[in-house]
């Protein structure tokens, strides 16, 4: 099964967008700081598409342990790695590697989302 997982759930625009894709039929995967946001939150969704999966994961992306934690939990759900003692160095390397290009990727969607809200502010 294919999961959207969206970040900064539990408010603004990753909760407006988080119902769209449940209208959808998306099943999602909903990360913010804010566990009881994040439960109203597929409450509310559970309520528009009560047949899609929607799993809550409570995190603060703004600590790179967490990304790490974050990205880990989601492969491992997929079945698709190993305990870390069991890899060799090779897949240890790429998997930092797969760690290091998905907080690029957190950052470059920061990084929009704040120029975007400043292009906001300029205007109002």
């Amino acid at each position: 099964m294919k999961y959207t997982v969206i970040t900064g759930a539990s408010s603004g625009i990753g909760y407006e967008t988080a119902k769209v894709l449940a209208k959808q039929g998306k099943s999602l995967v909903l990360v913010a700081r804010r566990h009881d946001e994040l439960e109203k939150l597929r409450s509310e969704i559970k309520a528009i598409a009560p047949k899609i999966d929607v799993i809550i994961k409570a995190k603060d992306l703004s600590y790179s342990e967490n990304v790490y934690g974050l990205y880990e939990s989601l492969v491992d759900r997929r079945g698709r790695t190993k305990p870390e003692d069991e890899l060799s160095e090779e897949e240890k390397l790429k998997r930092r590697i797969q760690q290091m290009e998905l907080e690029n990727e957190l950052l470059r969607a920061d990084i929009l989302f704040l120029k975007k809200l400043e292009e906001i502010e300029r205007r109002s």
